[in-house]
């Protein structure tokens, strides 16, 4: 293919924006009175809508449960969805799908755990500063189970 023939590739960001959070402590002010030994579980889900031909939103949904280390006692529970919109053209259908599953979450990932961080704080409890996360590993593990579950589904 000519380099006049190939498709003009383009990705520009929109729009990055808050769409909600929510932040239940409902073991307070009870669970002020303990020692700090929490037991954190992060969740990580993304979504990407087409909103028109070449714009998408994505966006990011991040659950951070935190429990008492023996995990009978919730301390607190901060969900915030961040989302943003992408202009994205030009691109084969596989790097579609690498860009929605995996740079666009990278991209709105710090924005939504700094909300999270300041959720907690202006909660009482001790800022939570959750890690880097490394979205092309989770985007391969979810490729590579859902082909693992394709394949169960032809054989049965």
């Amino acid at each position: 293919m000519t380099e006049q023939a190939k498709p003009k590739q383009s990705f520009e960001l929109q729009k990055i924006y808050h769409k909600s959070s929510s932040f239940t402590a409902p073991n307070t002010p009870a669970v002020f009175l303990d020692e700090w030994k929490p037991s954190v579980k992060i969740d990580l889900k993304t979504n990407a809508e087409r909103l028109s031909d070449s714009t998408y939103e994505v966006a990011l949904e991040v659950v951070c449960e935190v429990s008492s280390s023996t995990g009978d006692q919730a301390l607190f529970n901060a969900t915030v969805t961040q989302a943003g919109i992408f202009d994205i053209e030009g691109y084969t259908e596989q790097a579609l799908v690498a860009l929605l599953g995996s740079y666009c979450p990278t991209q709105l990932y710090p924005y939504a755990r700094n909300h999270i961080a300041n959720l907690v704080l202006h909660g009482g409890f001790p800022q939570i500063l959750l890690a880097p996360v490394d979205f092309d590993a989770l985007l391969e593990d979810a490729v590579a189970n859902a082909e693992k579950e394709d394949e169960a589904d032809t054989k049965a």
